[in-house]
């Protein structure tokens, strides 16, 4: 029994087929449904939850609930399902801010920036308002000038700075998140919300904090905009290579002023650099990067600088192709797999160069700007 719905987004699912004892979804051509979708409701022992299957089979269920969090759920644990007569409504801007306000009480204020509903301390949360919404700015200019069709959040994207590193720790231990050492920020695919804290360190610190915070929100973008699907399975040189680009400080300027220098990510270019002075080595994991993610896994720098520099190369120079690649990647169903031999037809579709060819044009183009 399985259930995998929304490939474009909540107006993109047309049939739903609901029996008594599955669910099941048609997902038919790409043109707008008139049919409101209904909530489901599950009970199980004295939990109850309510919202929108978009996985089930007998290893798993996921809910979106209307705040857009995902419901993970055992199937074992389902006693009971029925579906409601009451649509699927993504909970308005307003309510979420007043959930937040109630959730973190008077220490934190809420404000919006954008597409993001921000939660951070009272004194800063003006500050970190005015980033997000350029992050949000920059992220629809710079896609949409490349053609790419993006849509709106169905949802207000929380971002929740918290005061400390002690705090941030602590609820990211209350809710079951274990994070790397040094973790300064992260996305969360199932509650959809992107939690930081704020430094107060130095200034190349928080820098270096800050472009940390701008890779994580990028994501948040990407999988709420149309980029990516919420628990697809993109290749990670392509989803981390789009959130490293907007790791640059000069991704929020405006394009029209902007040197063509202040598209270069520091970090990134150093290990490139390095890279580069062995084209062939760098072109052979390149290959490796389409066939599977196990290099970032492996080598983390160098993938990272890998995914940046290719990403950047193609998204400015390679344009039409890069965006028709994009598209096709946003087409992957949630927790659908992924297999090596997709990944490898998909991406010489898109791209009919040899990964040597790709690295040496991509680095003549880094070093010219």
């Amino acid at each position: 029994m399985s259930f995998q719905s929304f490939p474009s987004g909540l107006t993109r699912l047309l049939c739903v087929i609901l029996t008594m004892d599955m669910v099941s979804a048609a997902c038919c051509a790409a043109e707008p449904s008139s049919l409101p979708l209904r909530l489901m409701e599950l009970k199980m022992g004295s939990s109850i939850e309510r919202g929108l299957p978009i996985a089930w089979d007998s290893r798993q269920v996921k809910l979106l609930r209307v705040d857009g969090s995902i419901a993970d759920l055992e199937p074992n644990a389902i006693e009971h399902h029925k579906i409601l007569d009451q649509a699927f409504v993504p909970e308005s801007a307003i309510r979420i801010r007043g959930q937040l306000e109630r959730e973190f009480g008077p220490r934190y204020a809420v404000e919006g920036g954008g597409h993001f509903a921000i939660v951070a301390p009272t004194d800063t949360v003006h500050v970190w308002k005015q980033r997000f919404a350029a992050l949000d700015r920059a992220f629809q200019h710079y896609f949409s000038t490349r053609g790419y069709p993006l849509r709106s959040s169905e949802f207000p994207l929380v971002g929740i700075v918290f005061r400390s590193q002690s705090e941030f720790l602590n609820y990211a231990q209350q809710t079951g998140n274990k994070l790397q050492p040094g973790t300064v920020g992260f996305y969360s695919m199932l509650t959809n919300r992107l939690y930081l804290y704020e430094t107060h360190a130095n200034p190349i610190a928080e820098r270096e904090a800050l472009m940390t915070v701008w890779h994580e929100a990028t994501h948040q973008l990407a999988f709420n905009r149309g980029i990516h699907q919420r628990l697809s399975d993109p290749p990670l040189w392509m989803l981390e290579g789009i959130a490293s680009i907007f790791e640059a400080p000069g991704m929020m300027s405006q394009r029209a002023t902007m040197n063509p220098a202040d598209l270069i990510n520091e970090s990134r270019w150093e290990h490139w650099k390095k890279l580069a002075e062995s084209p062939d080595r760098m072109a052979s994991s390149f290959e490796s990067m389409v066939r599977d993610d196990r290099l970032f896994r492996s080598q983390p720098m160098e993938a990272y600088a890998i995914a940046w520099g290719v990403s950047l190369y193609l998204a400015e120079r390679d344009t039409q192709r890069y965006v028709h690649y994009l598209k096709q990647l946003s087409k992957l169903r949630p927790d659908a797999d992924y297999p090596e031999a997709d990944r490898i037809r998909d991406y010489h579709r898109a791209f009919n160069t040899s990964p040597l060819l790709l690295i040496k044009s991509a680095d003549r183009f880094l070093q010219g700007l």
